[in-house]
């Protein structure tokens, strides 16, 4: 069983997913998994109804909530940022390190937060039921007001059958075999997140600045 970056299809790129390994150069998709801040869930559900268009039959959602809302720095800090490259490089040493030390806790840099705390950690996982126009829901909260409210526990199992697409189960060895899902998968899920979020909102604030600066000096 494989877990890490989904295949992509053309038209649309999700931010995990489960394989399954049939040989050497052969993956078969079995889920998809969308990782997402509040604002974004919206979207979410969006990807959601795309991927069961595709014929994936699970999909689970990872809602994150922050402590607080991001903002970007103010102009009264644009002057404590230098060349994009060196930031933006030094920065994600610092954010690498705050992932091993404390990976649920703020990224911070040069006095300005990137990504807040997690307040709240949600997952949904949607199943696709044949002749069913809407999917079933499992809902599981995982952090609430800060406080691990699961902590490694068994959350789900779901054999093979279940998971890969129907075009493919002739082509599965193990058919029967069961993914056991649980809290702390996520939670790992959830943190390389929002260490990736928080080197990426300081890239682009770096590059808006710039193009703020290019636009001024012209």
């Amino acid at each position: 069983m494989v877990l890490g970056p989904s295949a992509r299809p053309r038209a649309k790129e999700a931010d995990g997913g489960l394989r399954y390994k049939i040989s050497e150069s052969t993956l078969v998709q079995l889920c998809i998994v969308e990782v997402g801040v509040s604002e974004r869930s919206t979207k979410l559900q969006q990807d959601m109804v795309t991927w069961f268009a595709q014929g994936v039959k699970v999909v689970l959602l990872i809602n994150i909530k922050e402590t607080k809302r991001y903002r970007r720095p103010a102009k009264t800090e644009h002057y404590k940022f230098g060349d994009f490259h060196h930031e933006s490089s030094y920065a994600k040493r610092i954010f690498s390190r705050v992932l091993k030390r404390e990976p649920l806790g703020e990224y911070k840099y040069k006095g300005h937060t990137w990504f807040y705390p997690i307040s709240h950690l949600s997952v949904q996982i949607f199943k696709s039921i044949p002749g069913k126009s809407d999917p079933d829901i499992t809902t599981y909260n995982i952090i609430d007001n800060c406080d691990r409210t699961m902590k490694g526990s068994h959350m789900v199992s779901l054999s093979i059958k279940e998971l890969a697409p129907i075009r493919e189960l002739r082509k599965l060895r193990a058919a029967e075999q069961k993914v056991e899902l649980n809290s702390d998968r996520f939670v790992n899920t959830v943190t390389t997140a929002m260490n990736k979020n928080a080197l990426d909102r300081l890239k682009i604030y770096l590059k808006s600045r710039k193009l703020r600066q290019l636009n001024f000096d012209a």
